[in-house]
């Protein structure tokens, strides 16, 4: 991707990765109360509320925007948009997750890369073709297993920071 992009561009990089009838979600989380609390593993509890990459002219610069990784089939998202494993069967890209902190630095360059907290990167990394999600599943576990990404929410529906600036 070069050099830095706006949150906009990177939202619009990630959408064109989708092919033809389908989609990338984008999802705004939102805080659940008025104050920030937190489920009992320390989560932020929250609710997370998808867009199509066209509604992006809604985001206000204070809203917590991230990427879905999977690729979305717009025929299954006509009554209700839901990030929902079912409502894809390909994925458009990889996100790997802390690394630099709690996962170790894997030896292939990404794509791209988001410091999400400092010294904590997030390392994306797109394909010249869709794996399929069954395939994309085991193929991310074997990456979590071998730590270089964090273990917990590895799953073909994975999101990604959209900060108003990338690295």
């Amino acid at each position: 991707m070069g050099s830095l992009p706006t949150q906009k561009e990177f939202i619009k990089y990630i959408a064109n990765l989708a092919v033809d009838g389908e989609t990338a979600l984008i999802v705004r989380q939102k805080l659940k109360g008025r104050s920030a609390e937190l489920h009992a593993d320390g989560v932020l509890k929250a609710t997370w509320i998808p867009l199509m990459p066209p509604e992006m002219s809604k985001i206000k610069a204070d809203w917590a925007i991230y990427g879905n990784t999977a690729s979305f089939i717009k025929d299954r998202l006509t009554e209700k948009i839901s990030a929902s494993a079912a409502n894809c069967e390909y994925v458009l890209c990889m996100v790997l997750d802390d690394i630099g902190t709690k996962s170790k630095e894997p030896p292939l360059d990404p794509t791209w890369k988001i410091e999400t907290s400092p010294g904590s990167f997030q390392w994306g990394y797109t394909f010249s073709a869709q794996p399929t999600k069954g395939a994309f599943a085991a193929a991310i576990r074997a990456v979590a297993d071998a730590g270089f990404t964090d273990p917990g929410p590895a799953t073909q529906s994975e999101i990604s920071d959209c900060p108003a600036r990338s690295i």
